[in-house]
């Protein structure tokens, strides 16, 4: 639980799980950020034999007055998934006000 949180200029790299979780925040500004998540960095491709770095997500987030924004994902799941907030967060009942803008997404999509 945070609020007016910027994350800039940074290189998340090789995370075995979910690479970035944001959970019950307000107001999260992320730009010019790079995941690189992906099982082999030498290939620039995905095919089903590449697919294999499971649970991967880029940037997990549930809150409010989120904007992610001039940033790569590469990784073989979801490149942004948005969450549902839960019972006890004191920032808003649902996820809810989020943009996503100029992202270079090479994963399995947006959820």
């Amino acid at each position: 639980n945070s609020t007016n949180l910027l994350v800039e200029n940074i290189l998340l790299k090789n995370s075995p799980y979910w690479t970035f979780l944001a959970n019950d925040i307000a107001n999260l500004e992320i730009r010019y950020t790079d995941v690189d998540a992906r099982r082999r960095s030498d290939i620039h491709y995905h095919d089903l034999s590449e697919i294999t770095a499971f649970n991967t997500d880029g940037f997990d987030v549930a809150g409010t007055n989120v904007w992610i924004h001039d940033c790569n994902i590469w990784n073989d799941d979801d490149c942004i998934a948005v969450k549902e907030q839960t019972s006890s967060s004191i920032h808003s009942s649902c996820s809810e006000n989020m943009l996503f803008e100029r992202i270079n997404a090479s994963g399995v999509g947006l959820t």
